[in-house]
Parts: C-alpha cells; sequence; structure tokens
C-alpha cells in the first residue's frame, strides 16, 4: 500500500498536470515574467524583507513578536522590480536576481481580456491606497479603471462603480479557473467541518459552494495564476490585500454576490484562503464583519475609489442601521496569510468575479508578497485578518 506522503506527491502531480491544462487553454492573456537569472534589473531597489505588516520579523535569522529567532530557508531581503507595469513585479514576484533577494515563480499568467480591468499604479484614489513594499501595487476590477494620470495614479468618481451598465469586456458565463472548484473538500470531501481533513481537491475552506450555486456562473471575470517552490523549512507566507464592493450593504442578504478567491493548491492546503472570519469574501459573507470593523459610506479611504458616498435612503447590515445608506464598503488593509509545506511546488489563482449579474462592481488591491517563516494553521489563524 502506498505511504501517505506518497499519495500526496501523486495528487499534486495531478493537480500541476491540471494547471499546466489551464493555462494551454487561456486566451486574451498577459504573460508576466518568472524570471530566475542572477543580477538586478536597472532601476529595482532592495529592501529589507523580514518586517511583516503586523511587525512580526519573519526572515531567516531574526526574531518573531514572541520568542527566539525563527530561521529558514526564504530570501533574507527584496529586490522591487515593480516600475515595469508588470503584474507580477507589482505584488513582489518574479523579480531578476539573486536567490536572498528575490521570488522567483514558475507559468505567471494574468488572463484578462479587458485591458481596463486591472492596473498597476502608484495610488488608487487617495494615499491610504498607496503600495505596502516597492512603487506600485496591482488593481484588479469586475468593472473597469480609467488610465492612470501623469503621476501613475486613479481616481474613480463618486457612483461609478454601482451603474447599470458596471461591467467589462471580461468573460460572461465562465466556470472557474483550473484548480479551482466550489465543491467543498472538508472532511475528506464530504465537507460540513471547514479546514478540516482536506481532500487535497475541493475548497477545504467550503466558503465557496453557497455563493456558486445561488449566483454563478462567474461574469466579468478575471484571474491571475502562477506556481512558487517553497523555500526550505518555510512554513508560510502573506500578501497585503484590499477589497472594495457596491453590492454591499445592497445586497448583503444574498448570498449570490460578487466574490475575491485566493485560491491555493499544496500539500500545505488547497481550497479558498480569501476569507474573512471564515465567510468568503463577499457582500454576503464578509457583511457583519465590515457593519464593526470596515470602511462605509463618507469614511475618508473611500475618497476617490468610486465605492464612496451616499444613496439618501435608509438601510441597514448586521448589527448597524444608516439613515443615509452607504454606496459601497470597504475593507481596508489586510494581510492573507497562507500555509505551505517546506520544499513544495504550489499553486496560486487569485479570481475576482461578478456572480449573478454585473451592476455593481467589487474591486481588490494586491501588493508585498513576502514568505513567512512560522506560518499559519488552517482553520486558525491562516486566511485574511486586519
Amino acid at each position: 500500500m502506498a505511504s501517505p506522503q506518497s499519495a500526496a506527491r501523486v495528487l499534486l502531480g495531478i493537480l500541476v498536470v491540471a494547471a499546466s491544462c489551464r493555462r494551454e487553454h487561456v486566451i486574451g492573456v498577459l504573460d508576466g515574467s518568472g524570471t530566475t537569472e542572477d543580477g538586478s534589473a536597472d532601476g529595482s531597489t532592495t529592501e529589507r524583507a523580514g518586517t511583516s505588516l503586523d511587525g512580526t520579523i519573519t526572515m531567516t535569522g531574526e526574531s518573531s513578536s514572541d520568542g527566539p529567532p525563527i530561521e529558514c530557508g526564504a530570501p533574507t531581503g527584496h529586490s522591487a522590480c515593480d516600475f515595469d507595469g508588470d503584474p507580477f513585479h507589482a505584488i513582489g514576484l518574479g523579480c531578476p536576481g539573486g536567490e536572498q533577494d528575490t521570488q522567483p515563480i514558475l507559468d505567471p499568467v494574468l488572463a484578462s481580456p479587458d485591458p481596463d480591468a486591472w492596473r498597476v499604479i502608484r495610488e488608487y484614489g487617495n494615499p491610504t491606497w498607496t503600495p505596502r513594499e516597492g512603487s506600485t501595487l496591482l488593481v484588479v476590477t469586475t468593472g473597469t479603471l480609467p488610465l492612470a494620470d501623469d503621476s501613475n495614479r486613479v481616481e474613480l468618481p463618486l457612483g461609478v462603480t454601482d451603474a447599470v451598465d458596471g461591467g467589462n469586456g471580461n468573460p460572461d458565463g465562465e466556470d472557474l479557473p483550473a484548480p479551482v472548484v466550489p465543491s467543498p473538500g472538508s472532511m475528506g470531501g464530504a465537507g460540513g467541518r471547514p479546514f478540516s481533513a482536506c481532500d487535497g481537491l475541493g475548497d477545504c475552506s467550503d466558503s465557496l459552494l453557497e455563493p456558486w450555486q445561488a449566483g454563478g456562473p462567474a461574469q466579468d471575470l478575471a484571474w491571475m495564476a502562477f506556481d512558487v517552490d517553497v523555500p526550505a523549512d518555510t512554513a508560510g507566507y502573506r500578501v497585503a490585500l484590499a477589497w472594495f464592493t457596491a453590492e454591499l450593504p445592497a445586497r448583503h442578504t444574498e448570498p449570490g454576490t460578487d466574490v475575491v478567491v485566493w485560491w491555493q493548491s499544496s500539500e500545505a492546503y488547497t481550497g479558498n484562503l480569501a476569507t474573512l472570519e471564515g465567510a468568503p469574501l463577499s457582500a454576503w459573507g464578509a457583511a457583519p464583519w465590515v457593519a464593526s470593523q470596515g470602511l462605509l459610506g463618507n469614511d475618508s479611504p473611500l475618497f476617490g475609489t468610486g465605492f464612496d458616498g451616499t444613496t439618501g435612503n435608509p438601510c441597514e447590515l448586521p448589527g448597524a442601521s444608516f439613515v443615509d445608506c452607504p454606496r459601497g464598503a470597504g475593507s481596508g488593509w489586510l494581510t492573507l496569510w497562507g500555509p505551505s509545506a517546506p520544499g513544495e511546488r504550489m499553486s496560486i489563482v487569485l479570481a475576482v468575479m461578478d456572480l449573478m449579474d454585473d451592476d455593481r462592481d467589487t474591486t481588490v488591491l494586491v501588493d508585498d508578497w513576502r514568505w513567512h517563516c512560522e506560518g499559519c494553521q488552517p482553520g486558525l489563524d491562516c486566511g485574511l485578518r486586519p
């Protein structure tokens, strides 16, 4: 009988083949650079890579916030090369350089036939939304984005994100990009206990099935994907993410609303990690969290994003009532934490999509991928956190 380790390796091979098939059939994509050459690109900058967004020091030979140095094989520096408009470079991946200051990736793809559904920019709306590392960040939306101004800044007018014609030219009626599947992956595929006994194929967060059944297939679908080899002794990674939607508060009771997916296929975990307190990153799933901790209406960080302003009509959210209902909502900067198995090759997919219709937009900002020596535990501290 094959050992569990052998079975896991066979399963990982199946997933990698599936990912390859996925990318062979993508049309209208921008291929990012997965450079592995030594040396640095002209104009690149090098940063110390050890400080995470919550103040924890995460790289080789440095101290965590509550103990002795945690050592792993992750790069100890970071060469930013995000000045060239490449979406993967913008989030800190695939830059040229040496093994101690870059993170190579394999087979990077951004699938967005509509070029106005994403931007690599210096600022989104206002100075709240500027890069967490380097000089640019990535913006992906189910709507459209104007061209950046001379300072590489994008600003959206009030109300544009909840227009009836708010869609874009990206595909409608689409399935989820492989290997993403909405079916539950917990309890060996039976579901019912998120993040437990993952089957390695389905969504071990059990967060995608209800939105997909209520609102699928995908509309205005944009997605990006890459494979990455995990450094030795490295148990996880993190990436900065901010989320905005015009479907909140208006549609917070409807499961089939726009959703953002961060999918990981790996030995450590398979499933969606774009979850807030276990719920999907959607107007329906995130409504209780946004009502208590998020951004709404005339909160100043929403100015210029297109998700600001109010309607003049009353509305409610879980635990909150409004005389003048917000037009949209946002999360503030969050950190997405993911687990990894040292030495494995894992596949990552970010997908942003409308569900049910394309009348109201959802936008996500992504920046600052870094390895994290200690990692996280699914069901405990993986997923999205402020």
